[in-house]
């Protein structure tokens, strides 16, 4: 129906095309098409998308995976390849691998990426219509199928057109063009062979069940055992908070002060000054004293000060930990001072790896530095918070990206390119030449 009622809207434009200086007006869909076929396609494609995604519950695309996602490439090269080589000087080849329908499916293509990042992405429920048109899920809906299959399409004929017959000037164009197609091909039939695994690993215990992002549970060809589990955490912050509510007051442009030894704040009225701080201690009969035993927390001895009356008052604050119970320094009946738990700074996991070929090795991963086994990439990303330092367990994620290595190859392509554009320098050629060149 929406289809239906945009060809109507259409169907009353008009073309105007010049010949020999002279303006005519064209009838719409005689070649040569112009922009007003161009865009008319383009939006057809993404309202069908729409519609086929709103028809089928929003439930979207299941991406094809190895090897059927590589019999797709070869079928695909083979059409559009041998569609070029018989067909090029069809006004319909002409018109796919000319400026207006580049201009229409770039800007359609961006169109979706730009609702992709205005948009919160898997995270359905939150907009029920958006969740059944596809907005929730844009890079595995319809609308983005049909339209990328759009975009690849005219780019693959743009960059044939321009590879024949083939030119050295045209070498820059060629890399930076093809170079774009293969990230994009790769990427989208890639996302099938995309895997991405969590995985809980325990000291003394050796795992090789994982569970996707939907809970799903697998038997993966790599076992993991956490070795040891480290963590270097912030020193803590000290806030004030209402004795009843237990409601932190927080003061206007200004941050909550950190703890260490001989460090003076001030917070709301009050003057702090830490007397001593110990980074993990435990609370013995004695008062607080270094230790590193499970369940140790950060714990300061503070001198606080009201500005407004004078009054005084000192003793011991601790975080807490699940092992022993947090103190708090009383002020004036109404406030108290208490330190907030240490944020981790760096934490990291020396884990043993078993894998099917027979290969057992011990490495050490941390937040952003993963380490490659056989095909996968374990990424450090949590651990047993409420357990902090203590932790005896680590969280990983397994990741197996197997087109990944054709994406880089697009993007080398595509620097290739614009490294000899840039070697080469700006084109000296007429105006009027380069446009005969890109039409």
């Amino acid at each position: 129906m929406h289809i239906f009622r945009l060809s109507h809207i259409f169907a009353g434009m008009e073309n105007t095309i010049e010949t020999n200086g002279n303006k005519a007006i064209k009838p719409l869909w005689q070649f040569p098409w112009g922009y007003v076929e161009s865009f008319f396609i383009a939006i057809a494609l993404i309202v069908l998308g729409f519609a086929i995604e709103f028809a089928t519950d929003g439930h979207g695309i299941t991406p094809l995976s190895w090897p059927y996602n590589a019999y797709l490439t070869i079928i695909y090269l083979n059409i559009v390849i041998l569609s070029f080589n018989y067909y090029r000087k069809s006004m319909f080849i002409r018109w796919i691998s000319g400026v207006p329908a580049s201009i229409s499916a770039i800007t359609i293509f961006t169109f979706l990426i730009l609702l992709m990042g205005f948009i919160k992405q898997n995270e359905p429920g939150s907009m029920p219509i958006l969740d059944k048109i596809g907005l929730t899920h844009v890079n595995r809906s319809w609308p983005y199928l049909l339209v990328q299959i759009y975009f690849l399409t005219v780019l693959g004929f743009v960059t044939l057109r321009r590879a024949v017959p083939f030119k050295t000037k045209n070498i820059g164009f060629l890399l930076n063009h093809s170079g774009l197609w293969i990230m994009i091909f790769a990427a989208t039939l890639g996302s099938g062979d995309l895997k991405r695994f969590n995985m809980e690993l325990f000291q003394e215990r050796v795992t090789s069940q994982a569970h996707d992002a939907h809970g799903k549970t697998y038997e993966l060809p790599i076992a993991l055992r956490l070795v040891k589990f480290d963590i270097e955490e912030y020193n803590p912050k000290m806030i004030l908070a209402n004795k009843v509510s237990g409601r932190i007051i927080e003061e206007k442009n200004k941050t909550i002060s950190i703890v260490d030894k001989g460090f003076d704040s001030e917070i709301g009225n009050w003057k702090i000054h830490v007397i001593d701080f110990i980074k993990y201690a435990l609370n013995k009969d004695t008062g607080f004293i270094a230790s590193g035993e499970i369940g140790a927390s950060p714990a300061a001895y503070i001198q606080a000060k009201n500005k407004l009356t004078g009054k005084t008052a000192q003793g011991w604050i601790c975080s807490g930990s699940n092992f022993m119970a947090a103190k708090y320094l009383d002020l004036d009946g109404n406030l108290l001072l208490a330190m907030l738990k240490p944020e981790a700074r760096k934490f990291s996991s020396k884990i043993e790896v078993m894998t099917q070929s027979g290969k057992d090795d011990t490495v050490l991963i941390e937040v952003n530095k993963p380490v490659k086994v056989e095909g996968w990439k374990i990424y450090q990303i949590g651990y047993d918070e409420e357990m902090g330092k203590w932790s005896e367990s680590s969280v990983v994620e397994l990741v197996s990206d197997p087109w990944l290595p054709v994406i880089y190859a697009g993007i080398f392509l595509s620097l290739a390119g614009a490294c000899y554009l840039f070697w080469i320098g700006k084109d000296k050629r007429p105006k009027a030449e380069i446009m005969s060149d890109e039409l």
